[in-house]
Formats: structure tokens, C-alpha cells, sequence
């Protein structure tokens, strides 16, 4: 009897002819071949499905499924690659990302140590050409060889801002992801891997760290975090999600660590709704601060400059933000007015 493969490979892929060949190379040169590769062709309109299918039976390497389906998003292709998974662990890595030969190897070296939930590694982020873009990613939250729990490795993100996890730099377990129904929210445009990775580890409870890069993300030029768009507000929404989630998991627990998380919720969603409000305003002209809420409002029913307002006005200062940060933070606790000219302004400084 052939036994499963320890990975799943789940590639999500849309309109990536160009990239796909550069990641299925890095699977198909991996030092351990304990995985399968599952393509899921998101409905592409391009030649996607015929490069992967053809690199992929020429390459000799036979744990592949390639699976095609209507249009609906990363999140519905990400979902459909979960159920069709074999494999202990699940790794899902976009169509234009890549990893390093050894990650199979290194991984497998972890979990076959200790039965965990969750293995996270280093990343690095890239540019088209290959080339590694210089940026800041906190990683010295977590040690090498030290087992955390999902609760631990939550406040390093969130509140010490220690770490930093991507959706294509960790190993989720699928026994986890299906005894607690963690299949990614297809209702959101932006967010959706934070809103997963933060309810998957508040499941977890033995998190291993390896202190390796072995993933790299493509910044694509229009990528969906560039567009400005207010569908970038679903990011907002999805930290809302995440923490009644989080909440509802917690009650009744009154450690203080527990209650501290549940607030930096607040100020992480205030944050994140200031993003997309930065990435709106940018490039329009002297903005109005009427046409920006009836932007906003076109697309989400309830008042989310209200809602991001009241919880900006509540937050505890938990979270350690950079100087500049702070103070946009507060003048729009002062004035989401005030906020909106004041950033467009200096938007405008900067493009001098």
C-alpha cells in the first residue's frame, strides 16, 4: 500500500503563466520528495493550466493533481486544495512564490521530532527579477527548538510585534484546519490569511520556529495590496472576524494575557483600517471627506469609519507602534476628518 505523502503543496493559481514555472521548479527540485503538489487553476484566462500541466508531466515527478474551477478567488481555490489535500501537513503557496530545495527537508526534520500543530519559518520578500527587496521583518520573537502555544505566538505578532507570519511560511495541519472548520472566509477580498492564520493558532498549542528563510514572496507591481481599491477595507473586517473568534475561544479564561490580546484586537483593526484608507486617498486629487465615506459606504453596509472610530477611542496604546504611526493614529482619534487630509497631504510631499 502507498502510503500519503507527509505535505500538501497547495498552489492557488490565476493568470500565472509567466511566474507558475519558477514555483512548481522549486517543488520539483526539493532534497525530500515526502509531498504532493496540488495546482488549483482559479478559472485563468491565460495559459496557466496547460504550463503547469506540461511541466509537471515532463518532470517525472507523479504526487500531482491539477484542478480546475470556476473563477472565485484565492481563498475558494485555497479551500478546494484543503479538501482534495493527502498529506499531514499543508503548505500553501501562491502561483508566483517560490521555496528553497530544502524546506521538505528541513520541515520534516521538525515534525518528526515532536507531533506538532503548526511549523513557521523566515521569508523573503523579492522582486520580479529575483532580486531580494531590503525590509524590515520582525523574527527574533521566536526561537529555534522551543515549543510555543498558538496564545504565545498570537501576542508576539500582535502586540510585541516580535513576528511575523506569511500564509506560504508555515506547515498548517489538516487534521487541525478540519477538526475545527478552518477553511479560509471566501467573503473577503483582503485579510483572509490573517483572518485564517490568527483562528488557526488560537486552535494550536505545540508551534515550532525554524530560524531559516526558506520561502520567498514575489511583490508583484498592481499586486491586490497596491490596487487601490476599497476592498481593501475587507482586511478591517477580517481582524474583526478573527477577534470575536479569538473572543469566543477565550471566555471564561481571565488571564490577563487573554484579555490584553483581545484589546490589541482593536488597535490592530484601527491600523489596518488606516491602511486602506492611505491606499484609497493616495492618488485622487484634493480629496473630499464626503466622497471618501460614500466610496466606503458603496460597498459595506455598516458605518466602518464609526465602528474603526469607536474602537480607535477605546484602544489602550497596547500594541508598540513607530512615532509616526502613533501620531496618525491619533489624529484620527481626534478627527477622521482631520486624518483624511493630513494623509493625503503628505502623500502629496512625498511624491516630490
Amino acid at each position: 500500500m502507498i502510503r500519503d505523502p507527509l505535505f500538501s503543496f497547495v498552489v492557488p493559481a490565476y493568470n500565472v503563466e509567466r511566474y507558475i514555472s519558477k514555483k512548481l521548479g522549486s517543488l520539483l527540485s526539493q532534497t525530500d520528495k515526502d509531498f504532493e503538489i496540488i495546482v488549483v487553476d482559479d478559472g485563468s484566462t491565460d495559459n496557466t493550466y496547460n504550463v503547469a500541466k506540461e511541466i509537471l508531466e515532463k518532470s517525472g515527478f507523479s504526487n500531482y493533481t491539477i484542478l480546475r474551477k470556476p473563477n472565485g478567488g484565492v481563498t475558494s481555490a485555497r479551500n478546494m486544495g484543503i479538501k482534495h489535500a493527502k498529506g499531514k501537513y499543508i503548505i500553501f503557496l501562491d502561483g508566483d512564490d517560490y521555496v528553497s530545495p530544502e524546506l521538505v527537508e528541513k520541515v520534516k526534520e521538525v515534525v518528526s521530532k515532536s507531533d506538532v500543530d503548526m511549523v513557521c519559518w523566515k521569508f523573503q520578500l523579492v522582486s520580479e527579477d529575483g532580486n531580494s527587496i531590503k525590509r524590515f521583518i520582525p523574527f527574533w520573537g521566536l526561537k529555534e527548538g522551543q515549543i510555543y502555544s498558538g496564545l504565545q505566538v498570537l501576542e508576539k505578532i500582535l502586540i510585541e510585534r516580535s513576528f511575523r507570519v506569511w500564509t506560504s511560511s508555515a506547515a498548517y495541519s489538516k487534521r487541525l484546519i478540519i477538526k475545527n472548520n478552518l477553511f479560509y472566509n471566501e467573503n473577503h477580498y483582503v485579510g483572509e490569511d490573517q483572518e485564517f492564520t490568527y483562528k488557526y493558532l488560537i486552535n494550536s498549542h505545540r508551534i515550532c520556529f525554524i530560524d531559516n528563510i526558506l520561502s520567498y514572496y514575489t511583490q508583484r507591481k498592481g499586486s491586490i495590496t497596491k490596487q487601490p481599491d476599497t476592498k481593501q477595507f475587507d482586511a478591517f473586517l477580517a481582524i474583526i472576524e478573527a477577534q470575536r473568534y479569538i473572543s469566543n475561544r477565550l471566555a471564561g479564561d481571565g488571564k490577563s494575557e487573554a484579555s490584553k490580546l483581545i484589546l490589541a484586537f482593536d488597535e490592530y483593526a484601527v491600523i489596518s483600517f488606516l491602511t486602506a484608507l492611505k491606499v484609497m486617498i493616495k492618488n485622487q486629487k484634493w480629496p473630499s471627506y464626503k466622497d471618501v465615506l460614500e466610496r466606503i459606504s458603496a460597498r459595506y453596509s455598516m458605518n466602518l469609519m464609526e465602528e474603526a472610530l469607536s474602537r480607535a477611542r477605546r484602544s489602550e496604546k497596547i500594541i508598540k507602534l513607530g512615532f509616526f504611526r502613533r501620531i496618525g493614529y491619533e489624529i484620527f482619534k481626534f478627527s477622521p476628518k482631520l486624518f483624511v487630509y493630513f494623509t493625503w497631504v503628505i502623500t502629496q510631499i512625498k511624491k516630490e
